[in-house]
């Protein structure tokens, strides 16, 4: 029942590796506190140290219904790290308190969730990956539906390599929270964030970010729709070695400021060029979105308006992009040959 304090599906502790849970529905309880919650995840995976570090777990196309988390696991510390977890697939419905949270993990694979909420818990994340290293990749998600959360998808000190670079790419992400942030990357290294495209929603919602990226270094943004239509701005960097470069995207917001580099704002594109000195490439228009969830976009600027990148070959469907001519975001599409056209008069005749 709901007052249960342990409420756990399904538990992984020190020295389970090689487990594939597949095609299950996993239900937990309606969880609306903050007491006891990693008792209440969906799926508790933990590691010890030396030989007891539960790799290469696997969870392809579930079903988590409710609980505190969908998953939440972690390591022992940064010399222990979990390798090898597989999450693909999986749907993940009305979590309390995170979707994902993911910890002190080797080279994991996020790939391919839906996570969606109704929790009105002020600090929800929706992914949220913490000390995370070498070759990760978060990729082809949708994070949505977060209404009162703070963070919907947050990197927090996950590093890649030179050779191993962390990569963000193909998702979809949505907050309506008041003061809500879409993606976040803080104290970061060497993480590319390719062909994402995040959506704040609201009204009269200045403090809120599509995109914040503070801390860190080597990370790389390019071909990105961060938008914002609740009154916040695009983007925020500070300091300003927090990213490494940034072009080819769309910047767009509606309230009064598009972006704050460093502590002072940039109304327009051409200022948050100039104050940046990135972006020379990069757009500012409407993407047209299918809806506040749906991030199809409807936009005929954002068409071949990409930079070509040999990390990126499909899109969050799964469709090929374009080799010559790629489209900004996560969804690469074509447009119509006209939208309206005029053929002839049927009745009345002469």
């Amino acid at each position: 029942g709901s007052s249960s304090t342990y409420t756990r599906v399904v538990g992984l502790t020190s020295g389970a590796t090689h487990n594939t849970f597949t095609h299950t529905q996993l239900e937990g309880v309606i969880f609306n506190s903050t007491s006891f919650v990693n008792r209440r995840a969906i799926v508790y995976l933990t590691a010890g140290a030396f030989d007891q570090v539960a790799a290469n777990n696997t969870f392809t196309h579930n079903y988590l219904l409710n609980g505190s988390y969908g998953i939440f696991a972690t390591g022992f510390n940064t010399s222990y790290l979990i390798p090898g977890l597989r999450v693909d697939s999986n749907f993940v419905d009305n979590p309390y308190y995170r979707g994902f949270e993911m910890r002190y993990l080797d080279d994991p694979m996020v790939r391919g969730n839906v996570i969606t909420t109704n929790s009105s818990y002020t600090s929800y994340r929706g992914l949220y990956l913490d000390y995370t290293r070498n070759g990760f990749e978060v990729l082809n998600n949708k994070v949505i539906g977060n209404k009162a959360g703070d963070q919907t998808l947050y990197l927090y000190n996950c590093d890649g390599t030179f050779v191993e670079p962390g990569l963000v790419a193909n998702n979809f992400v949505q907050t309506g929270d008041a003061n809500g942030i879409g993606i976040r990357l803080s104290y970061n290294d060497f993480v590319k964030v390719y062909h994402n495209n995040v959506h704040v929603t609201g009204t009269n919602h200045t403090g809120t970010r599509a995109a914040y990226f503070n801390y860190g270094s080597n990370v790389d943004l390019r071909n990105n729709v961060f938008a914002n239509i609740a009154g916040g701005t695009a983007i925020d960097v500070s300091p300003s070695n927090s990213i490494s470069g940034s072009d080819f995207n769309d910047l767009y917001a509606t309230g009064t400021n598009l972006g704050n580099w460093l502590g002072t704002t940039a109304p327009d594109i051409a200022s948050w060029r100039t104050l940046s000195a990135v972006d020379a490439n990069s757009i500012s228009v409407d993407p047209l979105f299918t809806s506040e969830t749906d991030l199809h976009v409807r936009q005929a600027a954002l068409d071949s308006a990409a930079q070509i990148l040999i990390q990126i070959t499909t899109d969050l469907d799964g469709e090929s992009r374009d080799v010559t001519q790629p489209d900004i975001g996560a969804d690469d599409f074509l447009l119509l040959a006209r939208d309206l056209g005029f053929v002839g008069v049927v009745s009345p005749g002469d």
